[in-house]
């Protein structure tokens, strides 16, 4: 997810069309909306450690306190808590990005083992800082792939 902020501005695209003051101001508003709850989060889940914060009959879903705690936090914005297998994660949609925050590790029956460290997200990218890395990324692609030509004979 590190690079998450700059690839989400450049993903669908390797053109620099993709690059516009619009999509660079949405990811910063949505890593700052991911900042916030991200920390809001923590606060709420600290005192869950090593408790039950997840159902795993029918459908799931955060237990009944948890849910009641996260309600005020559905004024910030639209976020999904969810769970994999042994991963506590949020997904928040604002406008047109998706931020997914890592939160914690979670045990099988649905107890709260971990919470990560807080991931700290850039706000603050420009178009020009973001064309300049896509475009040193496309010059350094160019001599990787130069350079393992040179070797080809020892790489098949």
């Amino acid at each position: 997810m590190a690079g998450w902020s700059v690839g989400a501005a450049l993903h669908q695209s390797e053109g620099l069309s993709m690059i516009s003051q619009e999509r660079i101001d949405a990811v910063n508003a949505a890593n700052a909306s991911a900042m916030f709850l991200q920390e809001s989060l923590r606060e709420i889940l600290t005192p869950y450690l090593d408790r039950k914060v997840w159902k795993i009959s029918g459908y799931g879903g955060p237990v009944a306190s948890l849910e009641r705690d996260l309600q005020a936090l559905q004024t910030q914005g639209h976020f999904f808590l969810q769970k994999s297998v042994s991963w506590l994660y949020c997904t928040l949609r604002n406008d047109r990005e998706r931020v997914e925050i890592s939160l914690g590790k979670v045990s099988e029956e649905g107890f709260l083992l971990e919470l990560f460290e807080t991931q700290e997200r850039r706000a603050d990218f420009t178009v020009a800082e973001v064309a300049g890395a896509l475009e040193q990324a496309r010059e350094l692609e160019r001599q990787a792939s130069e350079l393992r030509g040179s070797i080809r004979e020892f790489t098949r």
